[in-house]
């Protein structure tokens, strides 16, 4: 894996802004930065990423199974009661 630096385009903000993406800035603190990118080799991306990252979504699905139906899970994870029907 390799970091790579970028220049900060002059209007990005802007044009965040303008894709529907306000969020870029939260409490004062940059929440979007493309200055930094990072670069993967085809190895990394097939032996270290795609694993972990399908059992984190296998993870994610059972999770969601366990929740659907649990009350408590629903409030713990602030979904208004109007919208538990749809779940």
């Amino acid at each position: 894996m390799q970091r790579k630096v970028f220049p900060e385009r002059a209007n990005w903000r802007a044009k965040a802004e303008e894709y529907g993406f306000p969020f870029h800035t939260a409490g004062g603190e940059i929440y979007w930065d493309e200055t930094v990118a990072w670069s993967f080799t085809l190895r990394e991306i097939e032996e270290d990423l795609e694993a972990p990252t399908a059992e984190l979504e296998q993870m994610c699905l059972a999770f969601v199974g366990s929740a659907i139906g649990q009350d408590s899970i629903l409030r713990q994870l602030d979904i208004p009661e109007s919208h538990w029907p749809l779940i």
